[in-house]
């Protein structure tokens, strides 16, 4: 769910359709009908105008709405656009600021995701052996998991319970 921003100024700013209550209604719909189902969404910050004020809006909703996954990338000019001459550049160390806090809210929420999982059987395929003797493979809701090597078959979707040990998201990699 690609959200960008969801301070309505600035979606408008961004020429984007779309507002917090339409992600939420989204969001509540998936989790309902697709318990587990893994929500990812994509975050701009930095766009020339974007405020603390805005940029909290956004942080603040992107950790009440608990996206396993978040793409954050920081606004860059590029000729030709619109938004190129737009004033109200944000400094860039205010970017990198605000980047490192919607970085650890990211961490924080993906974590959360990782617990709930822990308990439950998800088919996964394990696509490869690590150096450290691990198999590695993707759930179907995108939880990566490590179990021994020889434990399970390569290449093919198998039943293998989530634990905080297994939870590869969870470990050193």
């Amino acid at each position: 769910i690609p959200i960008q921003h969801i301070s309505a100024h600035m979606l408008r700013d961004m020429n984007r359709h779309g507002s917090a209550e339409h992600i939420r209604e989204i969001t509540d719909y998936i989790r309902r009908s697709a318990p587990g189902f893994i929500l990812r969404t994509t975050v701009m910050l930095g766009f020339p105008g974007e405020t603390e004020a805005d940029f909290e809006e956004s942080r603040r909703f992107v950790e009440a709405m608990a996206f396993a996954n978040l793409h954050i990338f920081t606004y860059s000019p590029r000729s030709g656009t619109p938004a190129a001459s737009f004033p109200g550049r944000v400094p860039a160390a205010e970017a990198k600021s605000r980047y490192r806090r919607l970085a650890a809210t990211a961490a924080e929420s993906k974590r959360r995701f990782v617990e709930s999982q822990c308990g439950a059987f998800l088919p996964v395929i394990f696509e490869r052996v690590d150096s450290g003797g691990f198999a590695r493979g993707w759930s179907d809701n995108y939880l990566e998991l490590r179990v021994p090597a020889g434990t399970v078959p390569l290449n093919r979707i198998v039943p293998v319970e989530a634990t905080a040990e297994n939870t590869a998201s969870n470990l050193e990699t």
